[in-house]
C-alpha cells in the first residue's frame, strides 16, 4: 500500500491525510545517536531536500536520507529498500 510510494509523498501521505498523526513516527539515523525515533507530532512539513522536525527550540531541517521508515503504532509501513 505504501511500498510504492516516494518518501516525500509518505510523509505528506501522513501530515495531511492522517486524522491520528500521533500513531506514526519516523526512524532516523542520526549521526551521534544511530537510530532515533520521531514522532510525527513534531515533524512540520517536508519537501524535495529536508524533513522539517520541532526540536522545542525551533525547527530542525533534517536531509531526507536520514530517513530510514516510517512507523504506525511501532510497525513499518514505508522502508527504505521496500518493495511493494
Amino acid at each position: 500500500m505504501w511500498k510504492n510510494r516516494t518518501i516525500r509523498e509518505a510523509i505528506n501521505r501522513v501530515l495531511w491525510g492522517c486524522e491520528d498523526r500521533d500513531r506514526y513516527s519516523l526512524l532516523l539515523v542520526d549521526r551521534f545517536e544511530g537510530l532515533v525515533e520521531v514522532s510525527f507530532r513534531y515533524v512540520r512539513g517536508v519537501d524535495k531536500g529536508y524533513v522539517y522536525v520541532d526540536t522545542g527550540s525551533g525547527v530542525k531541517p533534517i536531509p531526507i536520507h536520514r530517513v530510514r521508515a516510517i512507523l504506525r503504532d511501532g510497525v513499518e509501513v514505508w522502508g527504505r529498500g521496500s518493495k511493494g
